[in-house]
């Protein structure tokens, strides 16, 4: 009897665990050339021309340290202008001069990528799936509604269809190995929605309320709004944030929606 108790005690609290991480999105990282962005704080990066030196900073002298290769591509997150060091990592610095290409990050106008990989728990024997057909969703801030028909904006929330050419709307479906990209988005910040297809979410209320809800109305106008709200936040699961997308830079955003 003791061992009965025990497995259906181990077994709650494995759904607790799964139940608690069904929530989990991976954090957004940045790619820059061979630079990942993951942090506010980065002011640019450098791209090493030639093999030049590094240094630590110690009570406000900065003292030969080691040296870095042609090739090599570091974060910048601080520069000291009266020594023109540029600072890579905690307490390592590289001089700004001809060795080195320094780049800000306000240099990052263009198109971008967004990516993923969006999965489920099925169940304890067949552990995680894919979310083959769950729907990625793109809204721009700067949308402009007076661009565009009715009918076009019901389809776009309704079917995920996009206007030819169209840059302030992107739509993909999860692909059968779980993935999704979105490719040649506009720079500038957008309204992110995931919505399982395989994972319906069980609700009392069925209205979809809160600040993204009221933003999308807002920006697409009501009650055409409605139909975006109807198809990807109420009855399935779902995930919404704000992403902000530029040249250059790969936006990975990866969502489990666990087993309930």
């Amino acid at each position: 009897m003791k061992k009965v108790y025990s497995f259906i005690l181990m077994t709650l609290l494995f759904v607790s665990f799964l139940s608690f991480n069904s929530n989990y999105v991976k954090a957004e990282t940045y790619t820059w050339g061979k630079v990942t962005i993951n942090d506010q704080t980065m002011i640019g990066k450098i791209q090493i021309k030639k093999k030049t030196k590094t240094y630590t900073e110690i009570r406000g002298k900065y003292l030969e340290f080691d040296t870095v290769k042609k090739g090599k591509e570091y974060g910048v997150y601080s520069y000291d202008d009266k020594n023109k060091m540029l600072k890579i990592s905690n307490n390592l610095y590289v001089k700004k001069n001809s060795n080195v290409k320094y780049m800000s990050i306000d240099s990052l106008v263009g198109k971008g990528t967004v990516q993923g990989v969006v999965s489920y728990y099925y169940n304890n024997f067949i552990g995680y799936r894919p979310d083959v057909n769950a729907r990625v969703s793109l809204i721009s801030y700067d949308l402009n509604k007076a661009n565009y028909t009715p009918y076009q904006l019901q389809m776009f929330g309704m079917y995920g269809q996009v206007p030819s050419g169209d840059k302030s709307l992107y739509f993909a479906n999860v692909d059968g190995n779980g993935n999704y990209s979105i490719e040649n988005v506009k720079p500038g910040k957008y309204i992110f929605v995931i919505r399982s297809n395989g994972r319906v979410e069980i609700r009392i209320d069925e209205s979809a309320s809160g600040i993204y809800a009221d933003e999308i109305k807002r920006i697409i106008g009501e009650p055409i709004a409605d139909y975006f709200i109807a198809n990807n936040l109420k009855h399935y699961k779902y995930y919404v944030n704000e992403v902000t997308v530029s040249k250059d830079r790969v936006v990975t955003i990866s969502k489990n929606f666990g087993l309930y």
